[in-house]
């Protein structure tokens, strides 16, 4: 029996009431500029924005609502509820229990390297191998320093390895969310942050950033779209494939935010 099969026979099956209304999708965002944009010129104009927004059109069959949580509350909502989609998310082992994922993944749009004020970069060079990146072992010893990263997100197992480390000298503190991290370093209350470039360059208002790269860092892993296992969510992913198993949807799809970056985000730091 087909997938797409199963998925209706798993709406057949629900009570009749629930035919009174249109299945909705709620999809769940989290506060992660340039990802999503809450407010200011580019409100709902971000990169996830602009791809959720395409799905949303393009799946007439389904009543859609957009929830504005955390990153923690938007999982936890759809462990606990069906219809919940999330986009632009890592597939990890442990979310196999509540969530389908898309068949195809997108890219990761960078992975996280060092993020430091230009004007404050001689504080890193003892930090630096020969080709001028972040030796992360030197870096766990630099007790001087203080970095941020956001709590809730899926960073690359070196980056990982060095934040659990339990021996290391360098202080780091977890963030809610990346706005926060930049108004932290912004402040001075931070000498570097873990973020993604295009997050450095989407926040550069105030102060020009400098990225330093991670020595040997992982590769950042490809994101996809994930929807709770109910039959509501089941169905979703269902016709999100059907949708994106077309070349010309899918290269709109990934397309976005290579268009983003080149314009938008030109625009923005222009202003």
């Amino acid at each position: 029996m087909s997938f797409g099969r199963k998925c209706l026979l798993a709406l057949a099956s629900l009570p009749a009431a629930v035919f009174a209304q249109q299945p909705t999708i709620t999809w769940m965002m989290a506060d992660t500029p340039p990802f999503h944009i809450g407010d200011g010129p580019l409100r709902d104009q971000g990169i996830r924005d602009l791809q959720r927004q395409f799905l949303q059109h393009a799946l007439p069959q389904f009543a859609h609502r957009t929830v504005i949580a955390s990153v923690t509350r938007n999982w936890y909502d759809m462990q606990r509820n069906d219809g919940v989609c999330i986009v632009g998310v890592v597939h990890l082992p442990e979310r196999d229990a509540f969530a389908s994922f898309s068949a195809r993944g997108g890219p990761p749009l960078g992975s996280a390297e060092l993020i430091v004020k230009k004007s404050r970069l001689e504080g890193f060079k003892d930090v630096l191998a020969a080709d001028h990146s972040v030796d992360l072992k030197s870096l766990a010893q630099a007790g001087r320093l203080t970095g941020g990263y956001q709590s809730s997100r899926t960073y690359s197992s070196d980056v990982l390895g060095l934040i659990a480390d339990r021996g290391r000298a360098l202080h780091l503190e977890p963030v809610i969310g990346v706005p926060q991290l930049f108004s932290l370093l912004d402040a001075d209350r931070l000498d570097f942050v873990l973020a993604k470039p295009i997050e450095a360059a989407y926040f550069k208002h105030a102060n020009d950033y400098a990225v330093l790269r991670i020595r040997d860092g992982r590769a950042a892993l490809p994101t996809y779209i994930a929807c709770s296992k109910g039959p509501i969510g089941t169905a979703a992913i269902a016709a999100i494939d059907t949708l994106l198993r077309d070349d010309a949807n899918w290269n709109y799809f990934v397309g976005i935010a290579e268009k983003w970056a080149d314009n938008r985000l030109s625009a923005h730091l222009a202003e």
